[in-house]
């Protein structure tokens, strides 16, 4: 078996500070295992090449987590067996995560060197004051400090991630925050509203009575200036949350959210082959325990060979999932691919919530398919749940 123009997630779990709202898989304290935890990807991309030859990667996305916190030698490495076992000749994207401050010369040339082209930074405001109550470890001139770097070691293809409806922020200072960003004409922009999720810092606070959010229609209000403001400065809207410059959409991400294959490496990473979904054990010591022998329990040969014993995403599952990823673009849910996909109708398996949506002005039908009106953006989630009572 060939595995060929696919994306791949690689996932580097570790950071130096825990933020305040963080739920994803990343683990502080525990630099001492990076290099056993390498030693685990490897075991786990040779379980993978098994399977066949070398894969051929359409995109690559290094997430985490922060990867840069890992040093020049560990990303030498990283890098290495990424080449070892991967054929990037052909690959359309290739990104990697970094916080401000969290990377010097000598890691971006490393970086540049072994083919990665876009950057990904995790800016979410530039007001000092919230970058605080977030728990982030960077200041607004770090952020400054770092795009500079970039502009040095010619990244010109790099995005930031905001964050709105941090607690205590204003309207005004989300409109500061994001014209600062405008001004710094970075290719993508990705905005976030802040969610409260369990097992975090701002979690227990909340539960407590003691954060102090915007209210919903200041939420409103934010997102709606980001999309008028960003669309004035050029931007394309393509995505709920995504903004870019000319054809500057994240290629990597695109996959996820047309619903397409994907494999995953690392602790926690998820991958969708087939109808097939599995998820690596989500704690570093755990997946370390999986993967630290080349004889593996779960292995990428076993979910690939024998897909009638893993437990596999029913019908009804991968339709869904569809819908909640696709109604994320802006140009909708194409019907003729839905029909392609599932040889069914979108319209006959979801008349009742078509009509109710139309009705109330949160869904249109356009000449492919459906998409969300500029208050269904809004109301997205509400939307999105239609299809799953």
């Amino acid at each position: 078996m060939k595995i060929t123009n696919i994306p791949i997630y690689i996932h580097i779990p570790f950071c130096e500070k825990k933020c305040n709202y963080c739920d994803f898989p990343s683990f502080t304290g525990s630099e001492q295992y990076i290099d056993i935890y390498l030693d685990c990807l490897e075991n786990e991309f040779r379980e993978l090449n098994r399977i066949g030859s070398r894969i051929q990667a359409k995109t690559i996305y290094i997430g985490g987590g922060t990867p840069t916190m890992l040093n020049e030698i560990q990303l030498k490495r990283l890098f290495i067996m990424l080449h070892k076992y991967i054929d990037i000749n052909d690959i359309e994207e290739f990104t990697i995560e970094m916080n401000p401050g969290s990377v010097n010369n000598e890691k971006l040339k490393i970086i540049k060197q072994n083919g990665v082209n876009r950057i990904s930074l995790g800016v979410q405001s530039l007001n000092d004051r919230e970058l605080v109550v977030l728990g982030r470890i960077h200041n607004s001139n770090d952020v400054y400090r770092t795009i500079d770097l970039l502009y040095r070691n010619d990244f010109n293809n790099w995005n930031i991630d905001l964050m709105y409806g941090i607690p205590e922020q204003t309207v005004d200072s989300w409109i500061d925050t994001l014209a600062q960003v405008i001004r710094l004409m970075p290719k993508h922009i990705s905005t976030y509203n802040l969610k409260i999720e369990e097992n975090t810092m701002f979690y227990n606070l909340y539960q407590n009575k003691k954060l102090l959010l915007p209210d919903e229609e200041k939420i409103i209000k934010m997102y709606q200036h980001a999309i008028d403001n960003l669309i004035k400065a050029s931007y394309k809207h393509y995505e709920i949350s995504n903004f870019c410059i000319d054809s500057y959409q994240s290629k990597h991400n695109l996959i996820y959210w047309n619903n397409y294959n994907y494999i995953g490496i690392g602790a926690s990473a998820w991958s969708f082959i087939g109808n097939i979904r599995y998820a690596n054990p989500a704690s570093i010591g755990s997946y370390i325990e999986t993967y630290k022998n080349e004889s593996l329990i779960n292995s990428w040969y076993d979910i690939l060979s024998k897909k009638n014993e893993i437990i596999e995403c029913n019908l009804r599952c991968q339709m869904e999932d569809y819908i909640m990823l696709g109604l994320r673009k802006i140009d909708g849910i194409s019907l003729a691919d839905y029909k392609r996909r599932y040889l069914q109708s979108f319209e006959a398996n979801f008349s009742k919530q078509i009509e109710k949506l139309l009705a109330n002005n949160l869904m249109v039908k356009t000449n492919r398919g459906y998409k969300l009106t500029d208050k269904g953006v809004i109301l997205s989630n509400e939307v999105i749940e239609e299809f799953f009572e």
